[in-house]
């Protein structure tokens, strides 16, 4: 009876492996510019973020710096802290987006001319040609 059931679910895992197939896509220029614009607006957003923040932690800590007080508060410095954590966050989105670009580049689809002799005249023909730069 165990070798029967051990038997069926051996059969149904390696029925259920061959059946599945991966799907691999190709990425195409456009789908690379549009990574590489999306991860550009990113970058910029949290850049921008982190800079308002850290301006903000600056306010603060200038405003609150009182004499008086013989306790130190640094409330804004660690405000302003994280706002610059979070400006330096952002570098990895710029890379990406100058890597999906250069990819976006290396890839291209466009027609060139060729030119034909067909009997006694040249004969221009405009083919669709795919290009692939590859850098060493």
């Amino acid at each position: 009876m165990k070798n029967i059931i051990l038997i069926s679910v051996m059969l149904f895992v390696t029925v259920s492996s061959f059946c599945q197939a991966e799907v691999i896509s190709e990425l195409t220029k456009s789908d690379y510019l549009r990574k590489s614009k999306n991860h550009k607006i990113t970058a910029g957003v949290i850049l921008g973020s982190g800079l308002a923040i850290s301006a903000t932690g600056g306010l603060i800590q200038l405003h609150d710096n009182d004499a008086t007080d013989w306790i130190p508060d640094f409330r804004g410095a660690y405000i302003a802290i994280a706002g610059g954590c979070l400006a330096v966050i952002s570098t990895p989105f710029f890379i990406l987006s100058g890597v999906n670009k250069r990819k976006a580049v290396a890839i291209s689809l466009n027609e060139q001319t060729f030119l034909i002799p067909e009997r006694s005249n040249i004969v221009t023909l405009s083919l669709p040609v795919v290009s692939l730069k590859i850098n060493f």
